[in-house]
Order: C-alpha cells, then structure tokens, then sequence
C-alpha cells in the first residue's frame, strides 16, 4: 500500500510541475506578445515622429527655396509676405531696414503668414495631390500647419514652424517643430564695372565695354571717341552680339558715370557733345552711388560659407594657412572650371599680411584660365589674359518692361565667355588682349587694356544680392527647436 500512495504523490507532483510549466511559458508568451506589442507601437511612434520633422525641415526648406527664387513663390500674397521690403537706392532691396531689424514683426500666436490645414481650401494648399506644397511627401504623412514669424533673435530673419503628423497618426498631437533662418549679407551689385580709373593703351582706348548696366569710374577715364561707347536707347535689341559685331553700338541699360574726368583722343563733328548716357566730374557733387565690398565682411563670409586663401610671397596661394609642406596653388587653379555648372561658390584670397588691402601689401598674381565661374575676391594686382576663346552661356537679360518678373526677362546665348561671375580686384587689374565676362568686375585701383580688352554682361540678379554659390538665406546653426 504504501508503495501505490508513493507513485500516486510522485505523479501528483509532476502533473503540478507540468502545469506550472505550461503557465510560466503562457505568461512568457502572453509578455513577449506584449512587448511586441509595444515596440511596434513604439517604433510607429517613432518612425511617425521622424516623419513628422522630415515634413517640418521640408517645410523650411520650401521658405528657402522661394526666397532664393521669388518667381516660383506660388501666390500672390505669399509673394507679397516674402518681398524684400526694406532697402535704399544704395544698398538694394533688403530683408532688413537700416537698424538691421527684419521684416517680419509676427508672432507664434500672430504670424505673418499661416496656413492651417484645419480650413479644407488650405489642406488643399498644403497637402492637395495635385498642387499641394508637399504632394510629393503624402506617404510619410502631412502637413497640418505652416507659420512664418519674427525671429527670436535679432540678427535672424524669420521663424518657420510646421506642424505635421505621420501617415500612420498614432498620436493626437502633431510633430511641431521651428527653425530660424538668417540671410547672408552679401552686398548687391548694381553696376557691370566699377573701377578706380580706366587706362586703356594702343588704339583701343574705350577698350571697356558693358552690356545691360552701367560703368562706374571713380577718378577718371579715357575713351577713343564718342562713337566707341554705346548709346542709350530703349529699343535697342537685346541679344548676346558684341559691340564688335554690330555696326551701331546700342544698349538699353548703359550709362557711363566717372567721378572725375573723361578724355577723349579722337574728337569727331558727328559727336559734338556729351552723349546723354554719360557724365563726368560727378565727384564730390552729386557723387556716385558705389558699391562696397567690405574686406572684413567677406573674408569672414568666405571662412564660413566659401573658400579662404592666404598668399606667400612667392605669389603661391595656400587654402587657410601658408604650409612649407606644400608647394600652394595658382590663381588659375583655384579658379578654373571645366564646363559650365563647375561653381566655385565664394574664393576669397587674402593679402600677404591678411590685412586690408594696402599699397604695400598686395601680390601680383596671374590670370589664364579659359573659363572660371565663381565669386571671386582677389587682394592682389591681377593680370588677366585668357588663354582661350571661352564658353557659350545661357542666360536671361535685364527685365524689359516694367516689372522684375521672369517673363519679361529674354533668354540670350552668350558666346566666348572667359568668367561667369563676379571678379573683384583690390588692387590693380590689367587686361591683355581680350576678355568676356557674364556678372560684374570690380577694382580698386587701375583698369588697365589692351588690344580689344573687356566686354562684360552684368547678371541682373546681382542687384538683388542674389549670387549663385551663395545662399541668400540659410538654416541658423543650432536653431532647430521643437516646440
């Protein structure tokens, strides 16, 4: 008897062993379902927060975007929103007036633009498949608000904040999130050629010719004859001849202003007297409106958002520091492009002491490349002598009406192009035989030509600080917060 009552317990025992077993891996099972459970929650949360700040910077990206190119902003009163307002005839158009406040007063509770998607004409602006702003990201989710306002701090220019959710919605409350953006402030320019004073050797004295914009001459200037520069006319064709190829040299935009005097070589009884479009002895009264380019200001742009270059006194240029471990570069290295669309952005190249320019402190460098596209800034004396015939552009001419829109800017073809850009010289500028440029030169000192000497379209964005390479406006570093 005993014996049976033993076994009995024994299987007893194993029976409760096995149910206990199958109990701990039930609720095993039951935890591991639960977890599971809760991380695929948790990553849809995550991956809906993700999304959420993807749409957000999407948004500050398309702030961007339209203030790089206005003519793509997609209505009128956002257009109008985002206009730079304040500005003088000097410094162009800006975002900013002359306290360096900006424009946008706004608030987060007030902004100066919103576009809530609550309201379902505005969801279709935000999120609509055919015209929505951010169509293309309709998977990841959607944008539920868009707000521009003042910035939080003052040297900023505005505030963007979007609102988005994800696809999946797993959260009541929208991803918020605010960037600050800043505006690059690179001058505008206004004028094809500005320069210290025009010296021009040989036959060819007017040897510095301008399309669509005016030459600015601080002292003075010397011209061959009056029928070398070209007359104002506002029916004048607009296309990519030179002057050389045309046998009457006409222009809608020129003019010729010089602060001191101009002489001329060759008088002739057709040209008795000053053509309309020019006049001299402008300085002191009434004076000229000169752009400015600050060495500090650049120099500080260019170690930010360009390229720095330091020159030894060998003329060899080194990025950043001067090495005795490298032998440095030349002006045409680190200028040069190979094709059309090889943008070297802003290139900066200081004096041999890094100091602002002075007479005793500038190199001499040598220009040769074929073509180069760029904002250049040189504190040297150049001599610029391309050593080929250039490339063809395509670009757009002046506006040709009343307006700045795109549409009433013509698309021209441009041929032989040696720079694409802006050339700004410290000091001296020499150029030996024959040079097209599409943007601006600036110099300080000397323009000095010869043989058939430079011809330059000025690039009408300019005027607006609107440089290709540059952003005029950007994400302030550290400035994304959510909110």
């Amino acid at each position: 008897m005993g014996k049976v009552t033993v076994q009995h317990d024994q299987r007893g025992i194993a029976l409760m062993a096995a149910l206990f077993m199958v109990l701990a891996v039930s609720l095993l099972g039951m935890t591991a379902l639960h977890l599971a459970a809760q991380e695929i929650d948790s990553v849809t949360a995550l991956r809906d927060e993700a999304a959420g700040r993807h749409l957000a910077e999407a948004g500050a990206d398309l702030v961007i975007g339209w203030m790089h190119t206005p003519s793509t902003i997609p209505s009128p009163e956002l257009r109008e929103a985002l206009r730079k307002r304040a500005g003088t005839i000097k410094t162009g158009a800006s975002f900013f007036d002359a306290e360096g406040r900006s424009q946008f007063k706004g608030t987060p509770d007030q902004p100066d633009m919103i576009v809530d998607a609550r309201r379902p004409q505005e969801d279709a602006v935000l999120n609509g498949r055919e015209y929505g702003w951010f169509r293309s990201l309709e998977k990841v989710g959607r944008v539920t608000e868009f707000k521009i306002y003042a910035p939080t701090q003052p040297d900023l220019l505005c505030s963007v904040e979007v609102a988005a959710e994800g696809a999946h919605r797993v959260s009541d409350t929208p991803q918020r999130v605010r960037v600050q953006l800043a505006a690059l402030p690179m001058p505008p320019l206004r004028s094809a050629v500005r320069t210290g004073n025009i010296v021009s050797v040989g036959t060819t004295a007017s040897s510095v010719l301008a399309h669509w914009g005016d030459i600015q001459v601080v002292e003075n200037a010397t011209v061959q004859g009056w029928k070398e520069v070209p007359s104002r006319l506002d029916a004048a064709p607009v296309n990519g001849q030179s002057y050389r190829e045309v046998p009457l040299r006409e222009d809608r935009w020129y003019q010729l202003r010089v602060g001191g005097v101009i002489t001329v070589l060759q008088s002739d009884s057709q040209y008795p007297s000053y053509p309309q479009n020019v006049s001299d002895r402008q300085l002191p009264i009434p004076g000229l409106d000169l752009d400015t380019w600050s060495y500090t200001t650049l120099k500080r742009l260019a170690k930010t958002h360009g390229t720095y270059y330091v020159v030894d006194g060998e003329g060899r240029l080194h990025k950043d520091a001067v090495s005795s471990n490298e032998p440095g570069s030349t002006l045409d290295d680190i200028m040069s492009s190979r094709a059309v669309g090889e943008h070297r952005g802003l290139v900066f190249v200081d004096t041999l002491d890094q100091q602002p320019p002075r007479l005793d402190n500038l190199a001499t460098l040598s220009l040769e490349t074929a073509y180069a596209e760029g904002i250049f800034v040189v504190n040297a004396h150049v001599t610029w002598h391309p050593r080929a015939s250039g490339t063809s552009l395509s670009v757009l001419s002046p506006p040709t009406g009343d307006t700045a829109t795109l549409g009433t800017r013509l698309p021209v073809q441009l041929t032989n192009v040696h720079l694409n850009g802006v050339l700004y010289v410290a000091g001296n500028l020499k150029v030996d035989e024959s040079a097209r440029l599409y943007g601006a030169v600036l110099n300080e000192g000397s323009l000095t030509t010869t043989g058939l000497g430079l011809e330059v379209w000025f690039n009408y964005d300019f005027r607006n600080g609107s440089y290709r390479g540059l952003p005029l406006v950007y994400v302030a570093p550290g400035s994304w917060r959510t909110v």
